[in-house]
């Protein structure tokens, strides 16, 4: 008797965990390994699209009933198949690129096309992300001031240390209200921050 109330115990508990779980089975795959190519640009600067990065530290935001960091479609995106990511709501979202390739040691300049509103984080105007390089965090705290807009974008800097050839460079979250658009990441030389606004 008391074995079988146990049990029954255990099934409504179950069953109450289950009901609680409002986003579906996961957290989901990163779509790709962020090794993907950057595009060439004029005067030897790099594009690489968040799209194709490598998405990590998923959490299930209820409200929504899905799971973040997340794949969105946008229409002033520059990602070849106007894909951004969104960085919100996850506390320990991640999106990481493995294959930034630089021809010299040096500093060089790296730029994040980006785009928020005030969404469901009313009154935040900055929402900041941290940056790792080769597994080192360069910076905590990499400003991506408000745009007013999701389909508003601008551009952040910040000169980073490469080596010559392949480089991790890897934006994290460091609030739960990270950058909802995540767009591209481009490098050029230290000085010569380019922030585009068509496709190449």
């Amino acid at each position: 008797m008391q074995r079988s109330v146990l049990v029954l115990f255990f099934l409504v508990l179950q069953g109450r965990v289950a009901s609680a779980q409002t986003c579906p089975p996961g957290p989901p795959p990163s779509r790709y390994d962020g090794t993907t190519l950057g595009i060439l640009l004029p005067g030897g600067a790099r594009q690489y699209s968040f799209e194709y990065a490598k998405v990590g530290g998923f959490d299930c935001f209820e409200r929504l009933k899905a799971w973040y960091p997340a794949y969105l479609n946008s229409a002033n995106s520059l990602s070849p198949h106007h894909v951004i990511v969104d960085m919100a709501y996850a506390a320990h979202g991640s999106a990481t690129f493995f294959n930034i390739v630089v021809p010299s040691n040096g500093n060089y300049n790296v730029t994040i096309r980006y785009a928020f509103a005030f969404g469901l984080f009313p009154g935040v105007t900055d929402r900041p992300e941290g940056i790792k390089v080769n597994g080192v965090v360069i910076s905590y705290n990499m400003h991506f001031p408000i745009t007013y807009s999701f389909e508003d974008y601008d551009c952040s800097s910040i000169l980073l240390p490469l080596k010559a050839g392949k480089n991790t460079v890897e934006m994290f979250n460091v609030t739960n209200h990270g950058v909802p658009r995540a767009d591209t990441l481009t490098v050029t030389q230290a000085g010569r921050a380019i922030c585009r606004d068509t496709a190449p």
